[in-house]
């Protein structure tokens, strides 16, 4: 038992030496490929600028984006990538990261080599300017002779554009005139209502009826094309069959018209005067919103609620002054030029300014008819009245002579 233990205690050792051994080979392994993956060569990185001003021509990848390599041949390679071409025809354009991966392709770089990042796309201005070397050898064109005459330009109403016809479409279909309109259009594509009118060019289609308020057309122009197309989106619809797209316009079309206004802030119940009112310009989108454009049907009247400055009057918004009661005691003017009579009378119905109403004489009880000139106060009328201005009880008499009873 003793040799038994003894060789226990002798073999211990040796073991987990051998096992100490072997830890530390795959610690040195594992020390050895962290070391080899930092080695490795780190991909280039690609940040995607927000926005450039480049001149028109050949755009290149550093001129929309920062490169950042450790090898300095690729980063020339990058750099020297041709991504797309702008002409001096248009403003503004956009390259997003589709089409820097399709020129990486074109160059026979994987895509996922490049560590792409930043913005999403790019907005391109173009610059015009030329380099100051060049500005200074250019020199400036010398002045026409004064013998030659000079061209001027023809002196004339401007060309009629897209948007005036647009205008006079709203007009015929509302028969009005189209300077009694005013609209205000909205598009994606602000330019195209600019373009003079040519029916051989653009296709109107309405798509909502005309009138006040909001209208939409669709306009399509013929003679669209696909060169300001990004490469991405040709690819996807070379396969279908090319066909210009239809622009939608919204507008709001309002009608101005001289509407009845006050002329200074009214207290409900005043009765309007000639200083009281005005006119001027007032737009509504809606003819239910339009108010009283005669001044003199005004005065007179009674307002029934309290009036800002430069408010449009409209029906509700007065009423007739009743300046006799009915069974009250009036004063009865009549005569002519020379000779002018007053005696009393008892009106039979009530009435505003200008009205026609029945009167009773106090001495001889007869009735005849009067106007009424103010408050409390007729007029016998010496000629025929007739029957479309008579008060509202009285316009189903027709007979003009008075009654007895």
């Amino acid at each position: 038992m003793n040799i038994l233990n003894q060789k226990t205690v002798t073999l211990g050792p040796a073991r987990n030496s051998h096992t100490r051994w072997v830890y530390r080979l795959v610690i040195l392994l594992g020390i050895l490929v962290l070391s080899a993956g930092s080695l490795a060569a780190v991909p280039p990185q690609v940040r995607m600028k927000r926005s450039a001003r480049v001149q028109p021509g050949p755009l290149r990848l550093n001129q929309i984006a920062d490169i950042i390599s450790s090898s300095a041949s690729m980063k020339k390679r990058l750099s020297d990538i041709i991504v797309t071409e702008f002409s001096s025809d248009t403003k503004n354009h956009s390259v997003d990261t589709n089409i820097v991966k399709q020129a990486l392709r074109r160059e026979n770089i994987i895509p996922a080599s490049v560590d792409l990042y930043g913005a999403g796309s790019c907005r391109i201005t173009l610059t015009n300017t030329l380099p100051a070397q060049t500005a200074k050898v250019t020199k400036p064109a010398p002045p026409l002779p004064k013998t030659e005459k000079q061209t001027t330009l023809p002196k004339g109403p401007p060309p009629k554009t897209l948007s005036d016809s647009l205008k006079e479409y709203v007009a015929r279909s509302l028969e009005m005139k189209p300077s009694q309109l005013v609209v205000k259009w909205h598009c994606s594509a602000p330019n195209i209502l600019k373009q003079p009118a040519d029916n051989n060019r653009f296709t109107i289609k309405p798509r909502s009826h005309a009138s006040l308020g909001r209208v939409v057309f669709q306009i399509v122009d013929k003679n669209a094309s696909t060169a300001n197309q990004t490469p991405s989106s040709k690819q996807k619809t070379r396969h279908l069959k090319q066909k210009p797209l239809p622009v939608t316009v919204h507008g709001t079309v309002e009608y101005i018209y001289q509407a009845v206004v006050a002329a200074r802030s009214l207290r409900s119940g005043h009765v309007l005067t000639p200083a009281d009112v005005k006119t001027m310009p007032h737009r509504i989108d809606n003819m239910s919103k339009m108010g009283i454009t005669d001044p003199d049907s005004v005065i007179g009247l009674q307002i029934t609620r309290p009036v800002s400055v430069h408010q449009a009057f409209k029906t509700g918004m007065i009423k007739k002054l009743i300046l006799v009661q009915r069974r009250n005691p009036v004063e009865v003017q009549a005569g002519n030029r020379c000779v002018r009579i007053r005696l009393r009378g008892i009106a039979q119905t009530e009435g505003g300014m200008g009205d026609i109403i029945t009167v009773r004489n106090e001495n001889n009880k007869n009735l005849f008819f009067a106007r009424v000139t103010g408050p409390g106060t007729v007029t016998v009328e010496t000629k025929e009245i007739r029957t479309e201005k008579l008060s509202p009880r009285l316009a189903s008499v027709k007979t003009q002579r008075p009654v007895r009873e």
